[in-house]
């Protein structure tokens, strides 16, 4: 994912977008919303958003491989597949 990545999560909700080359996800706005309350660089950022499902969660894990950041409940899964057992 190159840093001018962007996910629209819903016409209602701020954007996904990674935080810089290689980083985590995260809801962004360029205004404060109640879903983007902490001011951050050149807008508003939420939530991190799994690199995997894609959900907004409390935080991510970066995995070296495949190299993702994600969120908990995805974080066994993909060590299962990198370790062969699925």
């Amino acid at each position: 994912m190159s840093s001018a990545t962007v996910h629209t999560v819903s016409s209602a909700s701020p954007i996904v977008r990674q935080m810089w080359a290689g980083g985590p996800l995260r809801r962004w706005s360029q205004k404060k919303t109640p879903l983007t309350p902490m001011g951050y660089s050149s807008g508003f950022v939420g939530a991190y958003v799994c690199g995997e499902c894609l959900a907004p969660c409390e935080g991510v894990y970066e995995l070296r491989e495949p190299y993702k950041w994600v969120c908990a409940a995805c974080k066994p899964k993909l060590e299962r597949v990198k370790g062969g057992r699925r």
